[in-house]
């Protein structure tokens, strides 16, 4: 590997470097993308952190990066279902003195697939911060990520004005992916009084009209009602309707686009304006 950002440690065959890199790149929180020089772990785990974090049984260690923004993700593969793993955290973060963060919460928008599991831990009010996302790779492992911020996090502070921003809620529904397909980087949400948007970038084989119908179904069990629909080559689009729990009436806009009709990547984008 010739980028000079880039460092591994440890003696590692060929597989087991294309396997990491392949896991880390296809997730869309992947810390590989940070800017700096990252220390590329492989087969094994940093050694020298500041907190302990515990792993559970019947784990075989994918790696990990260590990046200059001080964040550690970790890729393992864990013989348990994702439920049985996110409790596993849920125990043994809470009994060592960790805590959700007061900003934790359903944000809403574009996520991983259904069955993906996260919670979310603080060290303190001013971090370390520990996010755990896991998900089923067969019917008796699951992919567990690990995402440690070691640097001072104001999502942790109950009065710092990012935690009370983030504790806005969206009045887009949670939208999970389809089945089968990875959700990539270059997404994200907004919210502001009178606008809520949420972004997605998709790896799938799926035709639009099929995407659309898919993210339909979760809007529709949400309350929102489907005006009209438009289908082209390169993308498909739907407006909507809703009201939200205070009454207000909004006003939706849905598109799945390609950057060509047999493209394997889509990018989704949903926007609620208040009437």
């Amino acid at each position: 590997m010739s980028d000079p950002n880039l460092r591994i440690v440890g003696a590692a065959s060929y597989s087991q470097l294309q396997e990491l890199v392949q896991r880390l790149w296809f997730h869309g929180e992947s810390s590989t993308h940070a800017k700096g020089e990252s220390l590329i772990f492989v087969g094994e785990l940093p050694k020298q952190l500041p907190v302990e974090i515990p792993i559970p049984d019947r784990t075989r260690v994918v790696g990990a990066v260590f990046n200059s923004n001080n964040n550690v993700e970790m890729v393992l593969d864990v013989g348990m279902p994702p439920e049985e793993v996110r409790l596993f955290y849920v125990k043994k973060m809470l009994a060592d003195g960790w805590n959700h963060p007061p900003s934790e919460r359903q944000r809403g928008g574009f996520t991983g697939q259904a069955t993906r599991q996260t919670e979310t831990f603080c060290f303190s009010t001013k971090g370390p911060m520990l996010h755990v996302a896991v998900q089923p790779i067969d019917e008796t492992t699951s992919d567990l990520r690990l995402y440690l911020h070691l640097e001072e996090r104001d999502q942790c502070d109950p009065e710092s004005e990012l935690s009370h921003i983030e504790q806005s809620r969206s009045v887009i529904p949670s939208l999970h992916a389809p089945s089968g397909s990875w959700r990539m980087g270059g997404g994200g949400s907004a919210i502001t009084k009178d606008q809520h948007s949420s972004s997605g970038r998709l790896q799938t084989e799926m035709k639009l009209d099929e995407i659309l119908d898919h993210y339909a179904e979760q809007l529709q069990r949400a309350g929102w009602k489907r005006l009209d629909s438009v289908q082209g080559r390169f993308m498909a689009s739907a407006n909507w309707s809703f009201r939200d729990e205070g009454g207000n009436q909004w006003g939706a806009l849905f598109i799945a686009r390609k950057p060509e009709p047999h493209s394997d990547v889509c990018f989704v984008h949903v926007s609620a304006d208040r009437i």
